[in-house]
């Protein structure tokens, strides 16, 4: 037997017929050679398509961990999320417990693990502190959030910064250094206010606190608020004595300093009493006269948004604006004190209904939208440095009101003499600012609170720093790790509120 194949081609141009023969050797050979190059082949193909595969993986893990962080920064409250996974989930994710998820717009089909926690997430609050019905170890849910701000009036170098769950911050060098007020415990500090006395207080989860026990330490002052909580206080520039609390029970009044409190809610039917204040300013020039904030209360009470009172808070009026929004901050113009300005963000059951910063003028009425729209409003103050253009409001944003656009927007506004805005968070771009405060003896140093720390500028807004030496923002943050498996391997991308960014 020949062992060859034949093969026989009968084209007349090749002239006659000529067997081409092969050794069954050589067409092995060659088998394996096309064999060898289409697995080579295949096998690059396959890596290609394997890496491809892994990419979509890990794009999908990024986007599912930033909308996580994005969703639980924006929470007011820093509830954790709810992220759109298949199977629904049916409650927001637990810090500390594993939950598994695959997005719904998932392209590449795989379960990620979700793990949520915080660093350094427990501490207690010292004996002796006004706790009500907190517990005594308090979940530090989101890193120091700084909501409120405080340069001592006597001393521009003392400052303080009240945090959200973190208790109160002093520096005594102007921010550059901070050390934690050590007996107030972790309890979150939403507003600090001083007297004309040089006494300091403090609106807290669990009532008022003030300096003016021995030494200078702090003690609660809260008789008739029991454990409301003080969203915002005012005093009175003539009568510091007088003081004015909003809480989540409508606005308590103390003739006394503090020492007793009472409600001050009004009349029928515009009743803040079951309204949540969060904002009051006094009228500088007739003290007698006030605003308060509140959130939106429908089907509870039509007339919340914004009330005043020119009776000392005996009795209140309704002032709502058109968009019916809710009210954080406030601010009158001194100059001009019919002039109010109003901070707020977009009540849940409008939608997209523009938020910002809205004025009133009395008798024209409400101007709506002097800000920048959709943009959630949570600071106020003034600016009274220009002598052409007279006091200025200074805004803080945590960002805009739309959907796929969460953090944008947020940071340090401020207008000019036609009441356009511009932004100054220039190398600051992107913080959501919960508090700012202006240096009344040296009107040019600003600092906001954020939720990545305190932010100092010397140039009225200009430029920004960081200043968040012994604030200790980093052991308390935020973090979202994304896990999966790919073909046998374990995979993560890590996200913290620090650094925005996935490691």
């Amino acid at each position: 037997m020949n062992l060859y194949c034949d093969a026989t081609t009968k084209n007349s141009d090749l002239g006659s017929g000529k067997a081409l023969g092969f050794t069954l050797v050589e067409v092995m050979i060659a088998m394996m050679i096309a064999l060898i190059g289409m697995l080579a082949l295949g096998s690059l193909t396959i890596t290609s398509l394997d890496s491809n595969e892994a990419a979509q993986e890990r794009t999908e893990a990024v986007n599912l961990g930033t909308s996580i962080m994005e969703d639980w920064i924006a929470s007011p409250t820093d509830a954790l999320p709810i992220p759109s996974c298949s199977p629904a989930l049916t409650s927001p994710l637990v810090a500390g417990v594993h939950t598994a998820c695959e997005p719904l717009a998932s392209t590449v089909k795989v379960n990620y693990d979700i793990y949520v926690t915080v660093n350094n997430p427990y501490a207690f609050m010292p004996v002796g502190m006004p706790t009500g019905s907190l517990p005594v170890s308090r979940k530090l849910e989101a890193g120091l959030r700084i909501t409120s701000i405080l340069v001592d009036r006597t001393n521009s170098a003392v400052l303080y910064a009240g945090t959200n769950v973190g208790g109160l911050y002093q520096s005594a060098d102007s921010g550059a250094n901070w050390v934690k007020t050590s007996n107030i415990g972790y309890v979150g500090i939403n507003d600090i206010k001083q007297d004309s006395f040089g006494n300091i207080y403090a609106g807290t989860d669990v009532g008022v606190i003030t300096n003016q026990g021995a030494l200078g330490t702090w003690i609660p002052k809260n008789t008739g608020l029991g454990n409301l909580t003080v969203h915002t206080l005012v005093i009175d520039p003539v009568t510091p004595t007088t003081l004015y609390a909003g809480t989540n029970g409508g606005v308590f009044k103390s003739v006394d300093g503090g020492t007793t409190w009472v409600a001050s809610s009004g009349n029928l039917p515009t009743n803040i009493t079951n309204s949540t204040v969060n904002a009051l300013v006094i009228d500088p020039v007739t003290p007698t006269t006030l605003y308060a904030g509140t959130d939106v209360n429908v089907g509870v009470d039509p007339y919340s948004g914004v009330f005043k009172s020119t009776d000392g808070g005996v009795t209140w009026s309704t002032m709502k604006a058109t968009s019916p929004n809710n009210v954080n901050a406030l601010a009158v113009d001194p100059v001009t004190p019919t002039t109010l300005y109003v901070g707020t963000d977009v009540y849940t059951a409008t939608g997209t209904v523009g938020s910002g910063i809205d004025s009133y003028t009395s008798p024209i009425g409400w101007n709506v939208a002097v800000s920048p729209n959709d943009s959630f409003t949570l600071a106020l103050t003034m600016d009274t440095t220009s002598l052409v253009m007279g006091p200025i409001p200074v805004s803080g944003s945590r960002g805009i009101n739309m959907l796929g656009s969460r953090g944008k927007g947020a940071g340090v506004y401020k207008g000019n003499a036609l009441r356009t805005w511009f932004t100054t968070h220039s190398n600051q771009a992107q913080r959501r600012i919960y508090s700012i405060a202006i240096d009344s003896n040296n009107p040019n140093v600003w600092y906001a609170g954020s939720d990545g720390g305190v932010l100092k500028s010397t140039d009225s807004g200009v430029n920004w720093a960081a200043i968040n030496n012994g604030l200790g923002i980093v052991p308390k943050e935020k973090v979202v790790t994304i896990s999966w498996n790919h073909k046998g391997k374990t995979h993560s991308i890590v996200l913290t509120h620090i650094s925005r960014r996935p490691y």
